[in-house]
C-alpha cells in the first residue's frame, strides 16, 4: 500500500489513514520518504502524523537530507546528510528527533566507516547531541564519549574536537586534543596540541579565510618543543622546530591584487625528522614572496618582497644561504604604437624595469651589507613588417643594470 500526502510518501504492507487527525498507522516493511527534513526511514512498523510532522517508528534505518528523484534514485539534498539506526525513533516536529538505543554517522549505510553508539540521542535545530556514548571505527569501539555533538546541516559550530590517540616508534605514545572556533561566515581557526611521550609537546593550528570572489587566506603552523633525543655520548639532541606557512590573495580593486606565499622554517633537522611527506622532507629550500600588482591600460607596477633560504647542512646550525629582495619595485608595459593608439606610426615601443634592495648571506664566509641597491632598465622598440604573408619584427633594445 502507498499513501501520498503533500511531500510525504508512505509505503507499507498494511496501513490505515485517519482523515481527521492526519495519522497514518503502518505495519510491515514501512518506508517513509519526504517531509520537511527530506527523511528516508525504513522501519518495521510505526505511526506518523503528517499534519504535525510527528511520528513514532520502530527498528529503524534511515537518513535525513535525502530524497527520491522522479526516476526512483536517492539523491542528497544536504551537503552533510545524517544517517541513523535505532530500536525506536521519535519524530517530535520539524527538525527534532529522538533516537533510542541507536547509532548516528555521516557515512553511507549499511557499512559505515565510523559511527557513534548511545542509548539516547537527540537531534534538534541541526545539531545531534548524545551522552555516555562510544565512538566506533570499522566496527571497533575506540573511545568513550561522555558528551558529544555533531552538526547535521552545513552550519559550523565552535567546540572541542575528538581526541587523537596513536603510537609511533620515534614519537612514542601520542595523545592529542584540539579546539575549533568559528570566526563568522568566512573564517575559522583550529588550535591543537599533541604530546609525544618520547619527545614532548607539539602545538599546531590552522586559520582559514574565504572571501568574496577569489579572495582567500590560509595560515598553518606545526612545531615541536623537543626535550631532546637521548644521546649516550653526551647531551640530548634537540630536533625540535617551527614551520609556519601562509597563502592568500586579496583583490583591493579590479586592477590591484595582493598575494602572499610565504614560509618560515626554524630548523632543517626538524623537517627531516618529523615531516611526514617525503617530497617536503628532503627539500632544503624555503621560498617566500609577498607582492601587490596594479594594472592600468597595459601598464603593470608591482611591489614585492622575496626571501630565499637553502639549508646546506642539517648538522651545523646556520649553514645556509639566504637571499633577500626587500623590497623591490617592478614596472612593465605592453608594446604599444609610437605616438598613441590613433597614430599610424609603424614603430612600437615598450619597456620594463626594476629597483630593489638585495642582500645575500652564505655561511660562514660571505655576507653582503644589509641593503645592496640594484636598478635595471630595459626599453625596447620594434617595427613589424609584412611581406607577401610573411611578418618580420626587427627589434632594438637597450639595457642597463646598476
Amino acid at each position: 500500500m502507498v499513501i501520498y500526502y503533500r511531500n510525504y510518501i508512505v509505503h507499507a504492507d498494511h496501513a490505515t489513514w485517519n482523515d481527521a487527525s492526519g495519522v497514518i498507522e503502518a505495519r510491515g516493511h514501512m518506508m517513509i520518504d519526504g517531509g520537511p527534513d527530506d527523511e528516508h526511514f525504513i522501519a518495521d512498523h510505526g505511526t506518523i502524523n503528517v499534519f504535525a510532522n510527528t511520528g513514532d517508528f520502530f527498528d529503524v534505518v534511515g537518513t535525513l537530507g535525502v530524497e527520491r528523484n522522479p526516476r526512483g534514485r536517492m539523491v542528497f539534498t544536504a551537503p552533510n546528510p545524517f544517517a541513523l539506526t535505532g530500536r525506536e525513533v521519535l519524530q517530535l516536529g520539524q527538525g527534532h528527533y529522538r533516537v533510542i538505543h541507536g547509532t548516528m554517522t555521516t557515512c553511507r549505510l549499511p557499512r559505515p566507516d565510523w559511527r557513534i553508539i548511545a542509548q539516547t540521542m537527540e537531534l534538534n535545530n541541526g545539531v545531534a547531541k548524545t551522552s555516555n556514548g562510544y565512538f566506533e571505527m570499522f566496527h571497533m569501539p575506540l573511545l568513550y564519549l561522555p558528551f558529544a555533538t555533531h552538526a547535521v546541516d552545513v552550519q559550523r559550530e565552535s567546540g572541542i574536537l575528538l581526541p587523537y590517540v596513536g603510537n609511533n616508534t620515534s614519537k612514542g605514545l601520542i595523545l592529542g586534543e584540539g579546539f575549533y572556533l568559528t570566526l563568522g561566515r568566512s573564517a575559522d581557526l583550529t588550535l591543537a596540541s599533541q604530546y609525544y611521550s618520547k619527545r614532548g609537546w607539539a602545538p599546531n593550528g590552522m586559520f582559514r579565510y574565504r572571501g568574496a570572489g577569489e579572495d582567500f587566506g590560509t595560515v598553518h603552523f606545526h612545531s615541536l618543543l623537543d626535550r631532546g633525543l637521548a644521546n649516550p655520548g653526551g647531551k640530548p639532541i634537540n630536533q625540535g622546530g617551527v614551520d609556519i606557512s601562509a597563502d592568500g590573495r586579496y583583490d583591493f580593486s579590479p586592477h590591484t591584487t595582493g598575494v602572499v606565499d610565504a614560509e618560515y622554517l626554524s630548523s632543517y633537522i626538524y623537517r627531516l625528522v618529523f615531516e611526514e611527506d617525503y617530497a617536503i622532507a628532503i627539500n632544503s629550500e624555503v621560498k617566500s614572496q609577498v607582492f601587490a600588482t596594479h594594472e592600468d591600460h597595459d601598464f603593470w607596477a608591482s611591489l614585492r618582497a622575496n626571501r630565499y633560504q637553502d639549508f646546506q647542512s642539517a648538522a651545523v646550525v646556520g649553514d645556509e644561504v639566504r637571499i633577500l629582495h626587500l623590497p623591490e619595485v617592478d614596472v612593465e608595459s605592453a608594446d604599444r604604437r609610437l605616438g598613441g593608439a590613433t597614430s599610424i606610426s609603424p614603430v612600437w615601443w615598450g619597456f620594463s624595469g626594476s629597483a630593489g634592495a638585495l642582500s645575500r648571506h652564505d655561511y660562514p664566509s660571505f655576507r653582503t651589507t644589509a641593503e645592496v641597491p640594484r636598478v635595471d632598465f630595459y626599453p625596447r622598440v620594434s617595427m613589424p613588417l609584412h611581406f607577401y604573408g610573411w611578418m618580420f619584427r626587427p627589434n632594438a633594445a637597450f639595457r642597463e643594470t646598476w
